[in-house]
């Protein structure tokens, strides 16, 4: 059966000026312009990626012949959903959910605000368990550690939430304050890499020890929304300034400090053409959703035109060891 989303594959592009000046190939073309993601994981073991949606409030799958939908819109009270990952198994995917006044989604008549991990099956969507917050926190992103504890960060408050694999239950793990405004995260071993407005923290999840990632003067590395561990370095998709870009820091051995820093992508084009989020490694390739359009709403959270948006982009960056 056709997709009703409809997927282009990169051969049938190059006709589109929109796609030229980039260093990195397209992967994929999404006809539903709408649909507005913010978040894209990759599950090596059935070899799909996921993608959720802002806006539609759903997550689909996406692999080389098909799209289709996994959790459809607002099922088991999905909301906006900010940031996902599949565990070392390949059986569940965690997603973040979030509904607060300053994002806007199909249902912006409803002002509640809540912030809940779901864990779904990775194969069939259903739902597993749901994780929700007490307090108004603002989810953000997450990762699952080689010992399957899942870390969460809240942008609002700069706090920390886990959710411990052997408790099975949300709990704050550092308080509010920790860091300043959190967003991507990202692991190695029992090091967490935070990306902040200011830069990356490093966290010692052994014994709570946050200290910063060093360096060159003059270097910044804040303002990064999705992050990423590879091979001894950090992939950061760097949106909150201009001009918006991808890099790659590479690390020293004990991960303390930046040694260099390269520009994987970095494009002068408006935000409807180039406006990367998130992005997720497979491989020895760094796949990307190039233009999300979350400024796509007026100051009543109403979408534009359907005509006036683009089709959403995943493009792929290789690699070097």
């Amino acid at each position: 059966m056709k997709s009703m989303y409809g997927l282009f594959f990169f051969s049938f592009l190059f006709s589109l000026p929109v796609f030229s000046q980039y260093k990195s190939g397209v992967a994929f073309v999404i006809k539903e312009r709408d649909l507005i993601p913010e978040c894209i994981t990759y599950n090596r073991h059935n070899k799909q990626f996921y993608i959720g949606s802002l806006y539609k409030q759903k997550i689909i799958l996406l692999n080389t012949k098909e799209i289709k939908p996994l959790v459809t819109s607002r099922r088991h009270g999905l909301k906006a959903v900010l940031g996902m990952k599949t565990d070392d198994s390949g059986k569940y995917l965690f997603a973040i959910s979030l509904k607060a006044r300053f994002i806007p989604t199909q249902d912006m008549a409803d002002s509640s605000w809540s912030a809940t991990i779901f864990k779904f099956n990775a194969a069939d969507g259903a739902l597993l368990q749901a994780y929700p917050a007490t307090d108004s926190v603002l989810f953000n992103d997450l990762v699952i550690t080689e010992d399957n504890t899942i870390y969460v960060t809240d942008t609002f408050s700069g706090s920390l939430y886990r959710i411990d694999d052997k408790k099975n239950s949300l709990e704050e793990f550092l308080p509010a304050g920790t860091f300043d405004f959190p967003n991507g995260i990202t692991s190695f071993k029992n090091i967490l890499f935070v990306a902040t407005e200011k830069g990356i923290s490093r966290l010692n999840t052994t014994n709570k020890q946050v200290d910063t990632l060093e360096t060159a003067p003059g270097v910044f590395v804040g303002a990064i929304d999705g992050l990423y561990f590879y091979k001894n370095s950090l992939i950061g998709i760097q949106n909150g300034v201009e001009p918006r870009q991808i890099i790659r820091i590479y690390l020293d051995e004990p991960g303390s400090r930046a040694t260099r820093i390269d520009t994987l992508e970095r494009v002068d084009k408006a935000r409807r053409y180039f406006s990367p989020t998130t992005g997720t490694i497979v491989g020895k390739e760094f796949y990307y959703i190039a233009n999300a359009q979350v400024r796509s709403f007026d100051k009543d959270g109403k979408i534009v035109a359907y005509s006036a948006l683009e089709p959403v982009v995943i493009r792929r960056i290789k690699l070097k060891d």
